[in-house]
């Protein structure tokens, strides 16, 4: 990494500095083909389940949960 790095940053070949900096956001996760996986995702659920126990009010956001 660390060399592919000093590519990117100082080669002499602007194809070798695009080439290393493409190898960089590739191993980062940033590759076109991951970016659309991404998108297709479905977006998760949050679930909050309140237990009460006893007598105790519980108020969330403003709403009371008898």
């Amino acid at each position: 990494m660390t060399n592919v790095r000093d590519l990117a940053m100082t080669a002499g070949k602007d194809e070798v500095r695009l080439r290393a900096n493409i190898d960089l956001l590739d191993r980062g996760g940033v590759r076109p083909k991951d970016n659309d996986d991404r998108n297709k995702q479905q977006v998760n659920e949050l679930r909050i389940t309140v237990i009460k126990q006893g007598d105790a009010n519980v108020e969330i956001n403003g709403i009371s949960v008898d």
